[in-house]
């Protein structure tokens, strides 16, 4: 290309328009860039709500799933005692038991005040 020619080009593309229609192109291009961008965002917040539900759901899930784990917490604690009352009732009957058919002569020798075996209090004795 001669510098003729270059010149040439130059004043045709000021003359008809033609550089007007490089800057039109470029600026059609960054218009479709920041549509697409638009879009991308849109995508993005549709996903962040839709997590952001999935997370508020899965919270109350969560606090109903506790609540539930502390009712069986609590029934369980009170059926470990009811179970220890009653092996300590077991264990002071069977030391008490008379070993001997009829009880003429207790064997064991202990065990001869009155014991309260009630539901109250199993720690307490009456003598």
């Amino acid at each position: 290309m001669t510098a003729d020619l270059i010149i040439q080009l130059i004043t045709v593309l000021l003359g008809s328009g033609g550089l007007i229609a490089i800057f039109l192109v470029s600026e059609k291009k960054s218009a479709a860039m920041l549509e697409n961008i638009a879009k991308a965002n849109e995508e993005w917040k549709k996903i962040i709500d839709r997590q952001t539900e999935e997370n508020n759901t899965l919270r109350s899930e969560n606090i109903t799933l506790q609540e539930k784990y502390h009712q069986q917490f609590d029934i369980n604690t009170a059926l470990r005692q009811e179970i220890d009352t009653k092996n300590t009732k077991i264990a002071v009957l069977s030391l008490l038991r008379c070993k001997k058919l009829r009880c003429i002569d207790r064997e064991p020798p202990y065990g001869s005040g009155i014991v309260d075996l009630s539901d109250n209090d199993p720690t307490q004795n009456e003598d």
